[in-house]
């Protein structure tokens, strides 16, 4: 017996708090310059107080069964 996994579906979660390189330097010893030289990152979405990883990975998996269709039910194993 063969014992195979397929991927039906993928999620993500973006959170709505943006914040941007100009908003990170008026925080942080450093330049949007800098910032952006160093990480090429332009903007971090970060996660409201009291969110969690777990929160954010739930909203994303539920994406992922919408995506494909399927419920809790239907999954034997998230990764």
């Amino acid at each position: 017996m063969t014992t195979y996994s397929i991927i039906t579906g993928t999620g993500s979660n973006l959170q709505e708090n943006v914040l941007t390189n100009n908003d990170h330097e008026k925080n942080e010893e450093t330049t949007q310059h800098s910032n952006k030289e160093r990480t090429a990152i332009n903007k971090r979405h970060r996660a409201e107080d009291g969110q969690t990883t777990c929160h954010l990975a739930e909203q994303a998996a539920r994406e992922a069964m919408h995506a494909a269709g399927k419920t809790a039910a239907d999954i034997d194993l998230i990764i």
